[in-house]
Order: C-alpha cells, then structure tokens, then sequence
C-alpha cells in the first residue's frame, strides 16, 4: 500500500459530524464520562499523577488546561502527560480486547487539554475523539500480532499517532500539516511492555497524549515530519509489524466503525483486562456452590496465548503488578467478593492469607484456545477456571468473555454508577451530577472548558495515596 500516511490524514480532516453513526457519538459520550472517572480515581488513589503533576509544574509553568482533580492548570501538553497517566494508571479504562490498547486514556487527556486551550465545543470534542480512537484501533489491526509479540506496548504505538491525528482535526490543520503531524509522530511512538508493573506503565498513555498533542502543535506552526511515516522503508508497518498490513489500516477506516465492530470493552475491575474472565469464572463457582475458600486445595486457570503473554507476575510484590498477576484477581475476588480500585493495594500483595491462596493458583494454556491462535477471536481473554476442594471435588467454568463486553455492554446507569464511585473521594456531588449531565448531551455544550472545571478539584480534597 502506498500514501496510507495521506490516507489517514485525509480521513481525518474530511469526516465530518453528520457522517458519524449514532453508535459512534454514543460510543465517545460513554467512553468519555468513563474516562474521566477513571482520571479523577487515579488521582485519588494512586501518587504517579501526582508526581507527575508536580514535576510538570517545575517546567511547564501554569496554562488554561485542567490538571484533572489536582486544582490546578498547566500548558496542554504536559496537562495531557498528567491527566493520560491518570486515566491508566489504576487499570480501570476502556480497551478494545482485539488490539489490546487502552485508546481513551490517551485520547481524551489529549483532546480536552487542547480543546480548553482553543475553547472548543462538545461536538468537536466527540469529533476528535471518534476520529483519534478510530485512526489509533486501525493502526492497531494493521501490525497485530507481531507488534505484540516483540514487546512493544500498544499505548505507546497507537495512541501517539490516534492523538495527532484527533488534535490536528480539532486544531483545523490542513493536510499536509496533518500529514506532517503524523510524521513528527515517528520521532515519539515508543513504549516497551518491560515497564509492566511499575508507574511507567501508565507513563506511556500520558506520554502518548502530550506527543500526540505537541505533533498537531508543532505541525501547525510549519514543523515537518516525513509523510510517508507509514509506507516508508523504517516506516510504522516495517518498523512494528514486519511489513503490517497496510490495507487493513486504510481500507477499513470508518468501514465498520471501531465503536460498532469489534466495539469498546469497558472495564468492571481495576486489573489487566486478561484477568477479568477468570475472576468472574471463580466468582460464579464459588456463588453456585457455596465452597469456602479455605477448603481450596487448587485452582487452575487455562487461558489464551496472550492472557500467559500479560500476565506475568504469579506472586507480585506490589499493586503494580498485581494488575498483571491472574493469581491476585482470583484470590482477591475469591476472599473480598468485588474488587473496586481502593482494593489494589501494596499491602494486599504481601497479605498473609492472599499469599496462601494465590500459590494455589497455576495457568496454562487450553488446548481449545491454543488452536484458534494467539488471541481466539470467540475468547480473546477466554479462561477456564477449575477449582478443586481438599476432600476431592471438583467445579469447572470456562468463560469465553467477560460481562462488559461489546456484545453485553454495561449500560448507561452502570457506567454512571461506575463514574460516582471512581469520583466520590474527590469532586462534590454538585460537579459530580452535572459533569454527567453535561457528558450525557455532550454534543450541546458549548464550550467544553465548563466541563473540565467541573472536574477541577482541589489539592485539599484528595486522600493519602494507597
């Protein structure tokens, strides 16, 4: 394929509103209300943002965009660096299972932070981010599976480049900055899947969103990148995907929509999406048949070649890798019945009875699964869980999907619920009702800075760190 950078660009800048499909503008309103939560929760129960939010105070200076319930401003790049490794940081954002990235962290912490700079409206706000989420999924496809399993982190990747192109869209380039945007992104789009289980895993969904940001800015004041970044010998599909497929990237652009097909997972527990069918394969067991959990001797995952792939850490040290250990999200939903995202906690990694059950626990990999591929497109994150109790018996679920997923969607509601209990220890019921007013008619706000103040905060309103 050839001019699949102009491509992109193209698409980018010529879409306009009324060709989005219904389930695309309800799609962003919904990612975007769950993001925002997930934001605010991050900051409230996690030091990374803050750390951050501090540092780029040291550099950046003040600005007219929202650092997410820090209380304060900063220039958009580095309130974007902030508020994207918010939106990661404690696991709890949307994915889309087939790519295996988390778009919306990057997206919108990019796009809002631009959009309150230049005093944008809610409709060109879902603009950006259908265009950014679409651009940055395509891409995706388009090096999948190689990316993966050469250990890049898909973040870094996708996002970067979905960024630039939902910014240029909103910053009006023209096409050949686009194009250039796009370019300088070949210069950013990084990220290895090493820095699991630290903070710099979510480093890279706030790094994605200030370069994605800073490409759009610099291409609109005539910085040139190359612009054929894609099809380039050294390009995006030879350096990530071994050659990619190019005409996946291009020729599905809005052909079906990503928000319609394969559509957004949202995430009911604050853990690497991989663990969610095996925690509530063990919760449906135990629920049905009333075992306690100390009459456990064993308990057997069987999964997919990429939950083995994600989910390293089988005792981990810290909440950190807890996000990425099977072990920990079956032996905690197993003891505590939930897990909501003041549970991930150093302490629960060392806790006595948790560290009991969770050398109980072992994975491997279903036959049935391993012969339909690296990630089975009936189960991407498919587990069988087969617990067995001291005196012999044994239960058995195998679970293809989790419950949020695109074809048993969360609704509205349970969305909103999940938004309250993520903003609770930080926003007033005030903001917290009218931010979700004002997400639920996003296409009618104005300007879109009423929206970011109201999830403003303040230094004084957060909890210790957990």
């Amino acid at each position: 394929m050839t001019e699949i950078t102009r491509r992109l660009a193209e698409f980018s800048l010529e879409t306009t509103f009324d060709q989005f499909p219904d389930e695309v503008i309800s799609g962003v309103k919904r990612s975007a209300l769950d993001t925002l939560g997930v934001m605010v929760g991050g900051v409230a129960v996690d030091e990374a943002p803050r750390i951050l939010a501090r540092y780029a105070a040291t550099i950046a200076g003040s600005g007219k965009s929202t650092v997410i319930a820090q209380g304060t401003c900063l220039t958009a790049p580095y309130a974007a660096l902030v508020n994207g490794t918010a939106g990661d940081v404690i696991g709890f954002s949307d994915v889309v299972a087939e790519t295996m990235n988390h778009p919306s962290a990057s997206i919108c912490a990019g796009v809002w932070a631009l959009a309150e700079e230049i005093g944008a409206t809610g409709k060109d706000v879902i603009s950006a981010h259908a265009i950014g989420l679409e651009v940055a999924e395509k891409i995706g496809h388009g090096v999948y599976p190689v990316f993966h399993q050469r250990g890049w982190e898909p973040r870094g990747l996708q996002n970067t480049f979905g960024t630039a192109a939902a910014c240029s869209r909103l910053l009006g380039l023209n096409l050949q900055q686009t194009m250039n945007a796009l370019g300088i992104c070949g210069a950013e789009a990084s990220g290895m899947r090493a820095v699991k289980g630290t903070m710099s895993k979510a480093y890279i969904a706030g790094m994605a969103a200030r370069n994605g940001v800073e490409a759009a800015l610099l291409a609109q004041m005539s910085y040139t990148g190359p612009v054929n970044v894609f099809e380039a010998r050294d390009g995006v599909l030879q350096t990530f995907g071994e050659g990619g497929d190019g005409a996946c990237i291009v020729e599905k652009l809005g052909n079906p929509w990503e928000y319609i097909d394969p559509g957004v997972i949202y995430k009911a527990y604050p853990l690497c999406t991989c663990t969610h069918t095996g925690i509530e394969a063990a919760l449906q067991l135990k629920n049905k048949h009333k075992f306690n959990v100390g009459d456990i001797q064993a308990i057997n995952c069987s999964t997919t070649a990429v939950v083995l792939d994600w989910l390293p850490f089988l005792m981990p040290e810290n909440k950190f890798q807890a996000k990425y250990s099977m072990p920990f999200a079956v032996a905690l939903a197993l003891l505590e019945g939930d897990i909501k995202i003041d549970q991930v906690t150093d302490e629960k990694a060392h806790r006595p009875d948790m560290v009991e059950l969770m050398k109980k626990v072992t994975l491997d990999e279903l036959p049935e699964y391993a012969e339909a591929g690296y990630t089975p497109s009936n189960a991407p994150y498919g587990c069988r869980v087969t617990v067995t109790l001291n005196d012999g018996t044994v239960y058995q679920l195998r679970q293809d999907r989790s419950g949020w997923e695109p074809a048993t969607p969360p609704s509205w509601e349970a969305l909103v619920q999940k938004y309250r209990n993520c903003t609770a220890p930080v926003l007033s019921v005030d903001n917290i009702e009218e931010s979700i007013r004002l997400f639920a008619n996003l296409e009618d706000v104005g300007d879109f800075r009423l929206l970011m103040r109201l999830a403003l905060g303040n230094t004084g309103s957060l909890p210790e760190a957990i």
